[in-house]
């Protein structure tokens, strides 16, 4: 699993780096046409919940999401979030997580579980077995989020 962290990191600060002269901007509606998600350096549009993410920037400039330092921080954010605590609450199928994540009082959760279930491949119901399952729904999830591909391979 550190493995797994270290690599995403070394793509993500990459990524920024080869980004380095945009700004976030979250005085505009959508500055630069960036999603809400890319702005907020958050790809999967993490609500403000009280815990204290690495590199989250306090208070919200764009409550109720949470924002922070860099794409890096966001990414590792959502990684934990599915990865550790989901799992810690025995969610491990695209359906369990997603109906957590994006519950049917705030989304249209069974069109995010099919979204997710069809660009990983996998069944809702399949228990993630490898940490290439989780990788796989992770970015799914940020691209349903954004729109497009926002966690990198």
């Amino acid at each position: 699993m550190k493995r797994f962290f270290a690599v995403l990191a070394g793509i993500l600060l990459f990524t920024e780096l080869s980004k380095a002269n945009t700004v976030m901007d979250n005085s505009a509606p959508n500055p630069g046409g960036r999603s809400r998600g890319m702005r907020n350096n958050n790809p999967g549009n993490i609500k403000e919940t009280g815990t204290n993410w690495k590199g989250q920037l306090k208070p919200t400039q764009d409550p109720p999401f949470a924002q922070f330092e860099t794409m890096v921080y966001g990414t590792r954010a959502m990684i934990i979030l599915i990865k550790r605590t989901y799992r810690n609450m025995g969610l491990n199928t695209i359906r369990g997580i997603v109906s957590r994540y994006a519950p049917p009082s705030e989304n249209i959760t069974d069109a995010y579980i099919n979204a997710v279930s069809r660009r990983t491949g996998l069944d809702p119901d399949r228990i993630l077995a490898t940490e290439g399952d989780y990788k796989n729904v992770i970015q799914a999830m940020a691209y349903h989020e954004n729109g497009f591909d926002a966690v990198p391979d």
